[in-house]
């Protein structure tokens, strides 16, 4: 049986610099059942800069809403991101969730992980980080 995954901006990010087709993630059957967040959409949609990377999203997001495969943080998510991210800055100072994108990763970890998805990532560091206050499943990925 596939293994249930999710593929972080970082990993998603890196089959764009390697020339493969965001899409084509969908096509690792074999290996992963592949889900796609939001919350990653939402982040590639920031950087697709051309009209090719903004298609290639778009097929991305249209499939994976498709397959009834894309996972959305709900309110409690939310919740519980401002609560661990408060648990980030007192013990590592406000500086490090400052900036949001600690935002982004804790409500695609908490969103994951009730999805009962493994988060594939090139993130090690703040995923690592958020690890230590929140349970859920993550390991690194790389294509290369």
């Amino acid at each position: 049986m596939s293994e249930p995954v999710l593929f972080d901006t970082t990993a998603h990010i890196q089959a764009f610099r390697t020339r493969s087709l965001l899409p084509s993630m969908f096509d690792l059957e074999g290996e992963f059942m592949v889900h796609l967040s939001s919350v990653v959409a939402e982040e590639l949609y920031i950087g697709a800069s051309t009209t090719d990377m903004r298609r290639s999203v778009n097929r991305l997001w249209f499939f994976a809403q498709e397959m009834d495969r894309l996972i959305t943080p709900n309110a409690d998510h939310w919740r519980e991101a401002g609560l661990v991210l408060q648990q980030v800055a007192a013990r590592y100072g406000s500086a490090r969730v400052a900036a949001g994108r600690m935002t982004n990763d804790a409500l695609i970890a908490l969103s994951a992980r009730d999805s009962k998805l493994v988060i594939l990532t090139t993130n090690i560091k703040d995923f690592g980080l958020l690890r230590e206050f929140l349970p859920f499943a993550f390991r690194p990925f790389n294509l290369s």
